[in-house]
């Protein structure tokens, strides 16, 4: 379970990156604000300072209902010294919008809520990679790891049935993503700067001139944010650094958008990882089956790790069985 929860903690961060396409110009040179893409007009989309981006990003996930993409994962353990790269496929679902609409003006307490499964194919491991077939699925109260050629499941509640939990939230969950979050409580937390795209960008194989081109060329034109904990909260942060690529462009009916490309964190341990999406398409009809938690019917190797009531100690545990109503609030 802790291979699962280490890596859903970095990708999720690139959860809701939007599929736009336009021309790009250079990057601006080191030392400087980043530059705004080509194309952009004055006053929409040009960001020079990190305020001007954060207040952006405030809004930046109105409209998106449903993602998919095709999903790399590549990471480097510094104690270890090994590398190790996933790739998969992610369906992300944000049905929050909906709740609000249908509430109406005052919807901040309508429910809804943001559900995602990551389906890992593939894992490499210094030179040999093999067939992976694992789950990572999120409901909005759930986590689950499934793997379906050995039949095993486990399931841990995130939040109790009627608690507000948002696991993309900073200083919330365990997923860093902000997007559609306030200035203040990101400013709050984190030292922020904006960067140039290609700034202190480097592979996961420093040595590997073709990935550094590759790399680079898929950053071009975005806006590079740089988040570092400040000193009152770094004692109990897991990531020591946080660098997030955004792209600007326009969506369908000509909208602004401003979502999230790629993903570098270093993490206490100093592990460096990098998340990168590809193949994205917003808002097209999604199996939103892909992402229940309900426990597979069968002979299936089942671990339940619910949530103690408020006020009581944790945590119960049911291996190898079908886990009761109780537990599973009815899934």
């Amino acid at each position: 379970m802790k291979i699962g929860l280490v890596f859903l903690r970095v990708t999720v961060i690139q959860m809701v990156l939007a599929a736009q396409s336009f021309a790009l110009q250079p990057d601006a040179s080191a030392g400087k604000p980043a530059e705004p893409p080509a194309g952009a007009q004055a006053g929409e989309g040009v960001y020079t300072t990190a305020d001007q981006l954060l207040e952006a990003l405030e809004k930046a996930d109105v409209g998106l209902r449903t993602l998919t993409a095709d999903i790399r994962y590549d990471r480097v353990f510094e104690i270890a010294g090994d590398r190790q790269i996933r790739d998969g496929s992610l369906v992300f679902v944000d049905d929050r919008g909906e709740a609000r609409d249908a509430k109406g003006a005052e919807g901040e307490g309508a429910a809804g809520s943001r559900r995602f499964a990551i389906h890992i194919k593939s894992v490499q491991i210094g030179d040999r990679r093999d067939a992976e077939d694992r789950w990572l699925i999120f409901d909005g109260e759930w986590f689950v790891e499934r793997l379906d050629a050995q039949k095993q499941f486990t399931k841990r509640r995130v939040a109790r049935p009627g608690e507000h939990f948002d696991p993309l939230r900073l200083g919330e969950g365990p997923f860093p993503l902000p997007i559609g979050q306030k200035k203040s409580d990101i400013v709050s937390r984190y030292d922020v700067e904006l960067l140039p795209a290609t700034q202190d960008l480097k592979p996961n194989d420093p040595e590997d001139a073709a990935a550094q081109k590759a790399l680079d060329g898929f950053v071009k034109g975005c806006y590079q944010l740089k988040l570092t904990p400040k000193e009152s909260i770094r004692k109990g942060e897991e990531l020591r650094e946080i660098r997030l690529w955004y792209r600007a462009g326009s969506g369908a009916k000509g909208e602004a958008t401003l979502l999230p490309r790629m993903a570098r964190t270093v993490n206490r341990a100093g592990d460096v990882t990098l998340v990168q999406l590809i193949n994205v398409k917003v808002n097209e009809p999604v199996d939103e089956g892909v992402t229940s938690t309900a426990t597979p019917k069968g002979d299936w190797k089942v671990q339940i790790e619910d949530l103690a009531p408020a006020g009581e100690p944790q945590a119960l545990e049911v291996p190898g069985r079908e886990p009761s109503s109780a537990q599973t609030g009815g899934k």
